[in-house]
Formats: C-alpha cells, sequence, structure tokens
C-alpha cells in the first residue's frame, strides 16, 4: 500500500506535467514580457511532451527589431528545466554593440541551486559560460577570447579564467 502511494506521489506531478497546456504557459510568458516591451512575433509553436520548442520567431524590444531567432527549446522536468536558443541573427543595427549571430546559446535552472541560472554559448566566435545570479541580480559571462564587438569588450575585464563581462540588472 505504502508503495503504490509513494508511486503515485511520484508518478503524478510527471503526469500533469505532461498534459499540462504548455502553449497557454508560453503564452502567460509572452504577455509577461510585453509589460517589458519585449515581444516574440511570426513564430510556430509545437509541444513535445516535456516542453516546448518555438520556430522562427523574431525578437522586438520596445518596438525596434532586435534578433531573428531560428529555433527556441523549452523543456522542464520540474526539477530542473533548460531553454535553448539556436541560430540567432542581430540586427544589422547591432553590429557594433554585439556579435552578428549566435550558433547556440543554453540557460540552465536545477532546484538544487534555486538562485542560480547557469549559461553557456557555443558558437566558434563567441563561446563563453557564465552564471545569472536571481539573489544578487548579477550577470556573468566568461569569454574565452575576446569578442569583436567594441562595446561589449570596453565593458569586458582580462583574468585567468578568461574576459569576464559583468552587468547588474
Amino acid at each position: 500500500m505504502v508503495k503504490k502511494i509513494l508511486l503515485f506521489l511520484v508518478v503524478l506531478p510527471w503526469l500533469l506535467w505532461a498534459f499540462a497546456p504548455k502553449k497557454e504557459l508560453y503564452y502567460l510568458l509572452e504577455q509577461r514580457l510585453a509589460r517589458q516591451d519585449i515581444v516574440l512575433s511570426g513564430e510556430a509553436l509545437s509541444e513535445t511532451p516535456v516542453g516546448l520548442s518555438i520556430d522562427h520567431a523574431t525578437l522586438y524590444a520596445k518596438g525596434v527589431r532586435v534578433a531573428a531567432i531560428e529555433h527556441i527549446s523549452l523543456w522542464s522536468l520540474l526539477l530542473y528545466t533548460r531553454g535553448s536558443v539556436e541560430q540567432v541573427r542581430l540586427d544589422t543595427s547591432l553590429a557594433r554593440m554585439l556579435p552578428p549571430a549566435v550558433r547556440k546559446a543554453t540557460a540552465t535552472h536545477s532546484v538544487l541551486a534555486p538562485t542560480t541560472i547557469a549559461l553557456r554559448i557555443d558558437d566558434p566566435q563567441l563561446a563563453a559560460t557564465g552564471t545569472i545570479d536571481l539573489r544578487t541580480r548579477t550577470l556573468r559571462l566568461v569569454f574565452a577570447k575576446a569578442p569583436s564587438a567594441e562595446m561589449l569588450t570596453r565593458k569586458m575585464k582580462q583574468t585567468k579564467e578568461g574576459w569576464v563581462y559583468e552587468q547588474r540588472f
């Protein structure tokens, strides 16, 4: 009897998540982003058993086109959540400030470290690892080599780890 109850308590949350209306959760996220004047448009959504896949999205901030994103993948196992964006092409107006394209960027969150989000950028021109500390509201990225973008490199410092960019938000 105890085994059945424990099995039920373990399986029930997973089943609830598998059958959750993920598109509606995405639309709630989209509404929250809209309050900050951030809009994703032109996207094609598709649900997976543990997540959501978004294709061909265009990112706007304050009404200005910022980037075209080929693929966004969001998935969660309740205790571990990962979001990744692939083939991001920034608008040409941002070329002086940021690198023009990123092949893949991933953000990972685990309940084992609830106040930290791990970041990873996989790109031959712009490889980096980093963290977002939610408690201190700090973004920290460590680049293997200095990026080619002028504005970004001006805000970086070189350490033993590599080129470090830190920003509070």
